[in-house]
């Protein structure tokens, strides 16, 4: 049985040579939870914080969250809950929908009233330099499954364009961070495309 040393294993100080980017690419892949293969899901042997295969249920996919503005998914964070048995991390994903349809509700707002989801971002920070580009797809709610927290549409907010705004939250998460990875940046970035259906 492994043990759980709580010790850390690396220096602490600003990496010059591939110096962290702020912020979002304005696309993610937003999946439902109950698609995902979770039996076939495999983690890297070294690192348990990357996952080197995410797999999907068959005839399942993801679906693409488009973004605009200067900042998309901006209001995605993450915090540090402190806990009576141990500490955990809540993360939060912001998304705008700037559409009021029927299909849109039917599609999208209605789901997510009571689902439960699994994010892909897609990091402007890649870690190119030094670690082949393992920092750049990270995934928020592979443990507790991201659920909706909060929900607003205001026909007059200029931040939304009259749309809606969606807060999905995952709460009580045992790591602060999970990491798609395979290989290299190229290899993975096929492999996270792979999940949504091809248009």
């Amino acid at each position: 049985m492994a043990s759980c040393d709580n010790l850390i294993k690396m220096n602490i100080e600003r990496n010059c040579d591939d110096p962290l980017a702020m912020g979002y690419e304005k696309k993610g892949i937003l999946i439902n939870r109950d698609d995902i293969d979770f039996g076939a899901v495999v983690f890297d042997d070294e690192n348990n914080n990357i996952i080197k295969e995410l797999p999907l249920k068959a005839g399942k996919f993801g679906f693409w969250v488009y973004q605009h503005g200067t900042k998309p998914f901006n209001g995605t964070n993450k915090s540090v809950e402190v806990g009576e048995l141990g500490n955990s991390v809540t993360s939060n994903v912001h998304i705008v929908l700037p559409d009021h349809s029927p299909a849109l509700i039917d599609g999208v707002i209605d789901p997510l009233l009571n689902g439960e989801f699994v994010f892909i971002s897609f990091n402007k920070h890649k870690g190119l330099v030094n670690s082949n580009g393992a920092s750049a797809f990270e995934v928020f709610g592979f443990f507790q499954g991201l659920s909706i927290s909060e929900g607003s549409r205001d026909a007059y907010a200029e931040d939304t364009g009259g749309g809606w705004a969606i807060t999905l939250t995952e709460s009580k998460a045992p790591k602060a961070g999970l990491f798609l990875f395979d290989t290299d940046y190229t290899t993975t970035e096929t492999m996270v495309n792979s999940l949504v259906q091809a248009e």
